[in-house]
């Protein structure tokens, strides 16, 4: 067992090392994910804590960070840009998603010998997302089209929604056993009906909450408070808690809208409480990502033996990300100025959160593949940010 002292110690040098590590992040574009998970994969060669004792943590914890980085994507979505820009986005991230979904499931089932269902669980976890703690930034640096700048923030947000529910559609089709087109449908309809509904529903109710507590103390607490209600409430009803945890930060970030909408009171005024909020939620869900990436190095198994053959397969389906990112941006874009930026937005797909905490959050299932699933995940986690890394860099040094 950790002494406490070591413990409490280590946890603060990780914090420091992971705000040291952003900063990094701003002045090399190197992304400081790749530093923590290293951190924690020398943890892990130290043993300071056993992975028995940590796993359940760590899959507790990425249940978390799930909630968290989806509400805070809804909280920086507008209604407008979905509605009026959103288009080429949503198409450009549901093609390489869908696309990358189908490719890497049929490598792994054909190629790896693994079984239908668990190839798609793998593929829907590591088909498409690009996160936004390391795109957003980076499209903000480049001298591109803002056009460009607005599909990248909102595809990082439409692929974290995607991804999620893909995963849990066929991880729930696991679960059942089937893998029967009707069920899977249902599944869909089902997720996406109750998180509408019931998150919609919770959240009008949760805003007129915070408008008649507004002015007093405490109030980020009782947000997270409901937010964590709502979650839970769409579970335990058979829906998707993500979604909803989206939904209510994207109607929370939009509630004069909304309630004009809907003709509740035109008194409603959250606006300082928003802003605050936002401040915040910045902070905490970069607490998390920072102690979440630790974790993943520290529960990564290097296996001697197995390390150049993961690789060498965590290369191969990164490739066809880079290709079907390609294939996906172009078409979506065709015809469109910002056509011409194609190559740059297709460097730019760094994986992040979502697919380390949903092979973490696997880890609680007995799926045989699991701890493999979670080795090639980080591999590709890091190869994608490579290339991410090195596609910036030979574009900047192009342009100047």
């Amino acid at each position: 067992m950790l002494d406490e002292t070591l413990f409490l110690l280590l946890f603060a040098v990780v914090i420091l090392l992971g705000y040291l590590g952003h900063m990094f992040f701003d002045k090399t574009k190197i992304p400081h994910f790749l530093l923590l998970i290293f951190i924690g994969v020398v943890l892990n060669v130290f043993n300071l804590l056993d992975k028995d004792f940590l796993i359940p943590i760590v899959g507790l914890f990425s249940t978390l960070t799930l909630i968290m980085v989806t509400f805070y994507s809804g909280l920086n979505l507008n209604i407008y840009d979905i509605i009026y820009q959103s288009g080429r986005a949503f198409a450009q991230s549901f093609i390489y998603i869908i696309t990358s979904v189908i490719l890497i499931g049929l490598t792994a089932h054909y190629i790896l010998r693994w079984g239908l269902l668990e190839s798609m669980i793998f593929s829907s976890m590591t088909g498409g997302e690009v996160t936004a703690a390391v795109i957003i930034p980076l499209a903000f640096s480049l001298s591109v089209n803002d056009k460009v700048r607005a599909i990248l923030t909102l595809e990082t947000a439409i692929s974290t929604i995607l991804t999620i529910i893909l995963f849990f559609m066929f991880l729930n089709q696991w679960l059942a056993g089937s893998a029967e087109f009707y069920s899977i449908l249902s599944a869909i309809i089902g997720n996406f009906t109750i998180a509408l509904f019931v998150g919609g529903i919770l959240s009008i109710i949760t805003i007129k909450i915070l408008h008649r507590f507004r002015k007093r103390e405490y109030t980020y607490v009782l947000t997270i408070g409901m937010l964590l209600l709502i979650y839970t409430i769409v579970k335990m009803l058979g829906g998707n808690g993500e979604l909803a945890a989206l939904i209510f930060g994207l109607m929370l970030s939009n509630y004069k809208l909304v309630s004009k909408a809907l003709n509740i009171e035109s008194s409603l005024n959250i606006s300082l409480l928003i802003y605050k909020l936002d401040e915040i939620q910045n902070e905490i869900s970069f607490l998390f990502e920072t102690l979440f990436f630790v974790f993943l190095g520290m529960v990564f198994t290097i296996n001697i033996d197995t390390i150049v053959e993961n690789l060498f397969i965590a290369l191969i389906f990164t490739l066809i990300l880079i290709v079907t990112r390609y294939f996906a941006v172009s078409l979506a874009n065709k015809g469109s100025e910002v056509y011409g930026d194609r190559m740059t937005i297709t460097i730019l797909c760094a994986q992040g959160i979502v697919p380390a905490s949903l092979s973490i959050y696997l880890l609680r299932y007995n799926l045989p593949l699991k701890y493999t699933f979670m080795t090639l995940i980080t591999c590709i986690i890091i190869l994608t940010n490579l290339v991410t890394t090195i596609g910036v860099w030979l574009i900047g040094r192009s342009r100047y």
